[in-house]
């Protein structure tokens, strides 16, 4: 049986793409991506907030230079909200597509990357 957490995370991922598809269908999707963190502090700040401090970073670079990659304002991950859960995930969706990021900055690269090492 599923866990309440992978039925949570199900709910975000379907809410991410039905946004995309709506305000930002030219985004690449997050089914199909590589997801990173801009800098190492950034890595490690998502890691300890999110994966409660586990979890190994590994550097990487992009094998297509020329792919653009999406910024996506990841801050707004929380369980302290106002309001209804799911008004909370369409808005912060709609976030994610559409702002400049104001804190936790996710990339999404839809091509291949290379790890060159573990940090």
């Amino acid at each position: 049986m599923p866990t309440p957490e992978n039925i949570s995370n199900l709910l975000w991922e379907i809410c991410f793409e039905a946004v995309r598809q709506a305000v930002a269908p030219t985004k690449p999707s997050r089914l199909d991506c590589v997801f990173a963190a801009e800098s190492l502090e950034m890595a490690k700040r998502f890691r300890d907030k999110y994966r409660g401090g586990c979890g190994t970073i590994l550097k990487v670079e992009t094998l297509n230079t020329n792919m653009p990659c999406h910024r996506g304002d990841f801050s707004f991950m929380s369980t302290n909200f106002d309001g209804p859960y799911i008004e909370h995930m369409s808005r912060g969706a709609v976030r994610y597509w559409t702002e400049e990021p104001k804190d936790i900055v996710e990339l999404l690269y839809p091509c291949p990357l290379r790890v060159v090492g573990a940090v």
